[in-house]
């Protein structure tokens, strides 16, 4: 039964990815990866403020297997964010891939930091 929860938590988050990166590449017209940046910088915010309640409160296993590992673990992206940045890196564009690659990781940490305290204060 909790496989169930990380499947259907995970197909959801990566429905829900893969709309907002369709949408982000609509509107910036593909100039740099919003929608990869935005999904996991949301995702740390999130994850943050699910771990940060949960160390206040108690939280029940399946719901952090349905959220955490299958909602976020299908809507944050390790491996499209390497993706773009090797795409930015081939196409000339070194400032842009720089900045995701340095830039995201750091405002990730501050996006899940900013959730836990959030979370905690709950």
């Amino acid at each position: 039964m909790r496989w169930m929860l990380v499947f259907l938590g995970g197909g959801l988050g990566s429905l829900a990815r893969w709309g907002l990166q369709s949408a982000a590449t609509r509107w910036t017209e593909g100039v740099f990866p919003f929608g990869t940046l935005v999904a996991n910088l949301g995702g740390s915010f999130l994850l943050g403020l699910l771990a940060g309640l949960a160390s206040a409160v108690p939280v029940k296993p399946e719901l952090k297997l349905l959220l955490a590992t299958g909602f976020l673990g299908g809507f944050t992206t390790f491996s499209t964010w390497q993706l773009e940045s090797w795409g930015l890196f081939t196409s000339g564009q070194i400032r842009p891939a720089l900045w995701n690659l340095v830039g995201s990781p750091l405002l990730g940490l501050c996006a899940l930091g900013m959730g836990w305290v959030l979370g905690e204060r709950l």
